[in-house]
């Protein structure tokens, strides 16, 4: 069975593979996710809507609504929304599924039938790659590339140029009697064998040992020479370049040598007081500088990028912003925000809903399953940003590339039997069976007509029946697929509110709003998201990730093949 390596969608690493593949590999699989496209349409609130929210939660509108959906799910395969014990969250014996779990669920619906703002719900993070194949990657071979030492002095942080030099590991065993080094799996493992990573020179000054991670057939690693610091040349590493940096060493990528470095950076008051610590607390790294200017138009030099090998991981140019269509970067409050709440900065808004707990009324598990699970990795440009087919792909690089959209799971037609023998990265649950059955109360709180009848259609799925949502852990070995059996709307009063007037409220206000002609051209503007979320695809194929053992992620991206080459057509 294929297994989903963590890294199996690295931004293209240089692991050779085969350097083309055949349009036929195409017609074999489909990738366990797809995208539903970004639309050329955009629902802000206006003014007037804006200006109601601020008083929302305490003057009902003249026509609004509070009260409660009740929804009843059928798990129509397993399913696990994990505890700490691999089962399913549950508060002694009784089972459930937490409140939050189906909140993001319906919300993510949510996002995409209220045309609402997909850059609210994204960060604008910088990705980063290393491919020592791309001409794009200015790393190798830069002479621009410098070494220096990372620094704290009152909260900021700066890079203090040095010399290197490179030390093969016959040298390196002979200045420190420490042999072995070359087969350490860890940056960590390398300096346990050291008495000291700081070396004291004979003209009384200092050098550091600076060892990056394994890498077969590796041959060298370095000393830099520790100069006397001098706060003039302190090169700064202002917020935004900072900020590049942590996401790529601790969200994109769990960088182990910054993880053995931040434990030592330490926050000195001056350069003097780093002397006198006698360098302890500074980290060495290779970096690369920039020139900006002020607010006075005065140039100056700050930190580009850094990291920790003579090939480490580049930005890219953009951000994930960049690659949004104008039309979403426009300024404004969407539906999402308005019904759901939102915090940015010093502003916030309460939401009007709230899901509660939902448990499960025929609890029955079935055996434990185990995998590898992995998060796909949005560097992989064939797959994430929209592709035109034009003889070239488009990358984070390319000025006027587009997001491919949001992200959905395909629904699998059975779940797949996970691998017997476990191992430290994989993952072992005990799901839910298939047909076990649960209830969401989902309360409201002055709610207009249309936005009450846009939750309704994000539960729905705009009352196509043959759509499914999908909860929890593995959904792309099929897991979590659950089916809507029945919607039930209750007033504040207890009575049973009439629900189709509230989705014709709602069609009516999304097509005046974003200019549809009808009901009929604002549905057939979802039809990806109806495609992708019925599991109906036509044409019978196997729905796995590209095999990273078989160079299939490298061949397809030599190979100019995209996401759209191993998705279900419309």
């Amino acid at each position: 069975m294929y297994k989903y390596q963590n890294n199996s969608t690295r931004n293209g690493g240089n692991y050779g593979g085969n350097r083309n593949i055949s349009k036929t590999m195409a017609q074999d699989f489909y990738n366990p996710y797809s995208f539903v496209p970004l639309n050329d349409k955009l629902c802000l609130l206006g003014a007037d809507e804006e200006e109601e929210l601020s008083q929302v939660q305490d003057v009902p509108f003249k026509n609004g609504y509070s009260g409660k959906i009740v929804v009843d799910f059928k798990a129509m395969s397993p399913f696990c929304v994990r505890s700490a014990d691999n089962n399913n969250v549950h508060i002694g014996e009784r089972y459930f599924v937490p409140g939050t779990t189906v909140k993001g669920m319906v919300r993510a619906v949510f996002e995409i039938v209220t045309m609402s703002n997909i850059r609210n719900g994204i960060s604008d993070s910088r990705y980063s790659m290393r491919d020592l194949n791309s001409r794009d990657y200015e790393i190798k071979g830069n002479d621009q590339v410098q070494s220096g030492f990372l620094i704290q002095i009152k909260g900021q942080y700066y890079i203090h140029p040095c010399t290197n030099r490179k030390m093969t590991y016959p040298e390196i065993e002979k200045k420190t009697g420490t042999s072995q080094l070359k087969n350490c799996r860890s940056v960590e493992e390398k300096y346990r064998k050291l008495q000291s990573h700081i070396v004291s020179n004979k003209d009384g000054g200092f050098s550091m040992w600076f060892f990056s991670g394994y890498m077969f057939n590796k041959k060298n690693e370095y000393i830099f020479d520790i100069p006397t610091l001098n706060a003039n040349r302190c090169i700064p590493l202002e917020e935004a370049e900072y900020d590049d940096f942590i996401f790529i060493h601790e969200k994109e990528n769990e960088n182990a040598s910054w993880k053995f470095w931040k434990r030592k950076l330490k926050n000195y008051e001056s350069v003097e007081s780093i002397r006198h610590d006698e360098y302890k607390g500074v980290v060495p790294c290779f970096f690369r500088t920039k020139e900006k200017k002020d607010s006075k138009g005065n140039r100056y030099y700050c930190v580009k990028d850094l990291g920790f090998a003579s090939l480490y991981r580049q930005p890219y140019d953009h951000t994930i912003h960049d690659f949004l269509p104008e039309v979403y970067r426009k300024e404004g409050l969407d539906m999402t925000q308005s019904v759901f709440g939102y915090v940015r900065g010093n502003d916030a808004l309460r939401g009007r809903v709230q899901f509660g707990n939902s448990f499960i009324n025929n609890p029955k598990t079935e055996s434990p399953q185990c995998f590898v699970l992995g998060s796909p990795k949005p560097t992989y440009y064939p797959f994430y940003i929209e592709q035109n087919h034009a003889g070239k792909l488009l990358t984070y690089f390319s000025p006027n590339a587009h997001l491919a959209g949001y992200k959905r799971y395909l629904i699998q037609k059975n779940a797949q039997t996970g691998q017997l023998q476990r191992d430290k990265v994989s993952t072992t649950f005990v799901p839910m069976s298939s047909g076990t059955t649960f209830s969401t109360s989902i309360y409201f709180h002055n709610l207009r007509g249309y936005e009450l009848g846009a939750l309704l259609a994000a539960i729905s799925f705009c009352k196509h029946d043959e759509c499914f949502h999908t909860l929890g852990y593995a959904k792309p070995f099929g897991y979590g697929k659950v089916k809507v059996s029945c919607i039930s709307l209750y007033s504040d009063a207890g009575n049973i509110v009439e629900q189709e007037s509230l989705y014709k409220d709602f069609y009516d206000y999304i097509c005046s709003k974003c200019r549809f002609n009808s009901t009929t051209d604002y549905l057939k503007s979802l039809d990806k998201l109806f495609l992708i979320a019925s599991g109906r695809y036509g044409q019978e194929k196997d729905i796995r990730y590209p095999n990273m053992q078989n160079k299939e992620f490298r061949s397809i991206k030599n190979s100019k093949l995209s996401l759209k080459d191993f998705s279900p057509k419309q």
